[in-house]
C-alpha cells in the first residue's frame, strides 16, 4: 500500500507422522473366504515409491492379494490395496497392513476379522396388533462354538435391514437376555423379546449374538406390526351432492408434538376428505390439533364407508367413517272431506251376518221354495169344474208350460 507500507509474514510448518487408522471391520462365516480393499492416497504433490506390507499372528487367515510388495504413486496418486480373510475357528482375528515410504514414515491400517455363523432361514417371526403386547422367551444354540472360556461373556443386538425402522425397532423391541454367559458350548441363550408396536410395520431385522473373545452369530428374525383395532366409529349424513363435516381435536401421546399424516385408505370411498392432510400434532395435555371430515354422496345407494389414518413416526389412529342419506319418510294422510271408513255398528253387523250366513245351502232352500209354489197351484187346480168342455184343453196346456217355466226359473 502506498500510504501504509508493507507487511511481511513468514510462515512455517511442519509435518508430522502419520498415527494409526481408524479400525476396519471385516467379517464372514466359518469356512468361507471375503475380500476388501484400502484405499492409499499419495499425499504429496510429487511422486513416491511405497512398499506394503501385512503384519499378523495370523498368516493363514489373513493375506494380501497383491503379486509385489513395492508400487510407484503418481502426484495426488491413489493405490488400491486388496486383501481376504478366511476364518477357521469361531474367534476373532486382527491384521495390520501399513503402506511405508522409509523406515520413519509409514501408514498403518487396523484390521479386525470376525467370524460369524449366519441362519440362511427364518428363525424368528413376531407378529401382534399395534398398540399391544407381546412376550416370548426364545432359547438359541450357537452353532460352531468349539471352545468357551471363563472370560467369555456374550452380548446382543437388533439391526434392521432397513435402516428407516432403526427408531421403531428402538421404541418397540425390548430384548433382555436371561444370562450372559454359558456353561458349556452345548447349552442355550435364553432372552426374553418384547414386542410392543404403536404403529403397523414389516421388518426383516438380524438377531446378533456377540462373543467378547471374538465370533458372532447372526438370527433372522422377522417383526410384523398389524393394523390395530378402529379407535371409534363417526357417522355422517348428508343429502345428495351436499356437504356434511364432523370435526375431533386429537393430541399425540406423549407430552411432546409430532409430525403427522391424514389420509384415507385406498379401499375408502372417494366422496371422502380429510382436512388437514399434514401438520403438527400438538402434545398430550393440549387442546389437541383439530381434524375436520367431509362427506359429499354423488349418488343414491347403500351407506358409503371409509378408513381414517392419522399417523406419526410413532403412532397411528385408525378411524371408521360411515357417510349415508337422511332417512326418507312417507307423509300420512291426516284427514278429508270423504268418510271412508266404516263404523263399528257397521263392521258388527257385517261380521254378524257372515257368521249366521255360514252352512246354509242356497241351492236346497231354493228347490224347496219351488216345491212348495208348485204343490199349491196344483191344489188349486183340482178345485176347478170338470164338465169344461174340450176348448178349455189348449188354456191348460199353456197353464201347464207356465207353471214349468216358473219352476225353472226358481231352480
Amino acid at each position: 500500500n502506498r500510504s501504509m507500507g508493507k507487511w511481511i509474514y513468514y510462515v512455517e510448518g511442519r509435518g508430522l507422522i502419520p498415527t494409526v487408522m481408524d479400525q476396519i471391520p471385516i467379517h464372514t462365516s466359518v469356512g468361507n473366504s471375503t475380500s476388501s480393499i484400502i484405499t492409499f492416497k499419495n499425499p504429496f504433490k510429487e511422486a513416491v515409491v511405497v512398499e506394503v506390507g501385512l503384519e499378523t499372528e495370523d498368516v493363514k487367515v489373513f493375506s494380501l492379494l497383491v503379486k509385489k510388495s513395492k508400487f510407484s504413486i503418481g502426484p495426488m496418486g491413489v493405490l488400491q490395496i486388496p486383501y481376504s480373510f478366511s476364518p477357521h475357528a469361531m474367534t476373532e482375528s486382527s491384521a495390520r497392513i501399513t503402506v511405508s515410504m522409509s523406515k520413519t514414515l509409514a501408514w498403518r491400517y487396523p484390521i479386525r476379522g470376525i467370524a460369524e455363523s449366519v441362519s440362511t432361514i427364518i428363525d424368528y417371526h413376531f407378529k401382534c396388533k399395534s398398540r399391544l403386547h407381546y412376550e416370548e422367551t426364545i432359547a438359541l444354540q450357537l452353532p460352531g462354538l468349539l471352545e468357551l472360556s471363563e472370560d467369555d461373556i456374550f452380548t446382543h443386538e437388533v439391526v434392521p435391514h432397513n435402516p428407516a425402522h432403526t427408531g421403531l425397532l428402538e421404541r418397540s423391541v425390548l430384548v433382555d437376555a436371561e444370562t450372559n454367559r454359558l456353561g458349556s458350548i452345548n447349552d442355550k441363550l435364553e432372552f426374553i423379546v418384547r414386542f410392543e408396536p404403536l404403529r403397523p410395520f414389516k421388518s426383516n431385522t438380524d438377531f446378533i449374538v456377540y462373543k467378547s473373545t471374538g465370533g458372532r452369530w447372526r438370527f433372522n428374525m422377522v417383526l410384523e406390526a398389524l393394523e390395530p383395532e378402529i379407535d371409534d366409529v363417526i357417522n355422517i349424513t348428508s343429502p345428495l351432492h351436499k356437504t356434511s363435516s364432523v370435526s375431533f381435536k386429537l393430541t399425540n401421546h406423549t407430552r411432546a408434538p409430532a409430525q403427522f399424516i391424514a389420509f384415507f385408505t385406498h379401499d375408502s370411498a372417494s366422496e371422502f376428505a380429510v382436512f388437514p392432510k399434514d401438520g403438527t400434532l400438538e402434545a398430550y395435555g393440549k387442546d389437541g390439533t383439530n381434524f375436520i371430515v367431509s362427506f359429499t354422496p354423488t349418488e343414491y345407494g347403500k351407506p358409503k364407508v371409509g378408513k381414517l389414518v392419522i399417523q406419526t413416526e410413532e403412532m397411528q389412529w385408525t378411524y371408521e367413517i360411515k357417510g349415508s342419506h337422511p332417512q326418507y319418510k312417507i307423509p300420512e294422510p291426516k284427514g278429508g272431506r270423504i268418510e271412508n271408513k266404516l263404523s263399528k255398528d257397521m263392521m258388527s253387523k257385517l261380521v254378524h251376518r257372515e257368521e249366521t250366513a255360514k252352512g246354509k245351502n242356497f241351492l236346497r232352500e231354493n228347490m224347496k221354495a219351488s216345491k212348495a209354489s208348485l204343490a199349491s197351484k196344483k191344489k188349486s187346480m183340482n178345485t176347478l169344474p170338470k164338465n169344461k168342455s174340450r176348448e178349455s184343453s189348449p188354456s191348460k196346456s199353456r197353464l201347464d208350460f207356465n207353471i214349468l217355466h216358473q219352476y225353472q226359473l226358481k231352480l
